[in-house]
């Protein structure tokens, strides 16, 4: 998907150089403020700040094959940057339905991901940090975790539709019992199972009661080995 109107982007050092001086080249900083509805002043700051620029501006300037030339992009607001996108984004249906069964707005506007299970956090971070290197925090609230992203990189998300994913669904609202994932009271039948789970608690919890001792070896493993790393870095 392309960027929001309400985009600002930095350019490459080169590219930068290129842009301004094609303004310029079409009578300077006053000339084309005028004809193009933008402030002198902003523009003036824009150039001399080596600001993250409009993104219209920049198409409005350079056209929009912008290519790998967008370095990092931002909203309107002093948010954090996306740095070293990959654009076009590719937005999956697992990442937004995701978002939309589990991410919240705070009273400061930020959106959060709230998750249980280590497992899901993971996952989510990798659905993100494959869009280019997103700012986040992460903190654990009561034996929770809440990621904090970008509320402009949330306000792109609402723009865009998307289908449905069972990766997502059984890990965000799916439970096991008795051997069964249920979503929402709905029984799922074993046919329509994701190809991965990365919800560890369902994941162990359906291995076991099927008796799937290869999955269970492989995850106690797993989380061994991580016990082993944090011990060596705090001793």
């Amino acid at each position: 998907m392309e960027l929001s109107s309400e985009a600002r982007v930095k350019l490459s050092d080169d590219y930068t150089e290129r842009l301004w001086e094609e303004v310029e080249r079409r009578g300077g900083v006053k000339e084309v403020s005028q004809s193009l509805g933008h402030s002198r002043s902003k523009m003036y700051n824009w150039k001399n700040k080596n600001s993250f620029l409009p993104i219209d501006f920049v198409t409005e300037i350079a056209g929009d094959e912008l290519g790998d030339e967008i370095k990092a992009f931002k909203g309107k607001s002093r948010s954090n940057p996306i740095r070293n996108p990959s654009l076009p984004l590719d937005l999956s249906d697992e990442l937004l339905c995701r978002i939309e069964f589990s991410v919240s707005i705070n009273e400061n506007g930020t959106p959060m991901y709230m998750t249980n299970d280590l497992g899901n956090l993971r996952r989510f971070q990798t659905l993100l940090d494959e869009l280019g290197e997103v700012p986040y925090n992460i903190y654990t609230r009561d034996s929770r975790f809440q990621l904090n992203f970008p509320g402009y990189l949330y306000t792109l998300f609402q723009e865009i539709s998307h289908g449905a994913d069972k990766t997502a669904l059984i890990d965000e609202k799916g439970n096991v019992n008795n051997g069964e994932i249920y979503v929402e009271g709905t029984r799922i039948a074993e046919e329509d199972y994701p190809n991965e789970i990365y919800n560890r608690k369902k994941k162990l919890k359906l291995a076991l009661s099927k008796e799937k001792n290869e999955v269970v070896r492989e995850m106690l493993s797993k989380e061994a080995k991580r016990a082993e790393r944090t011990l060596d870095s705090v001793t």
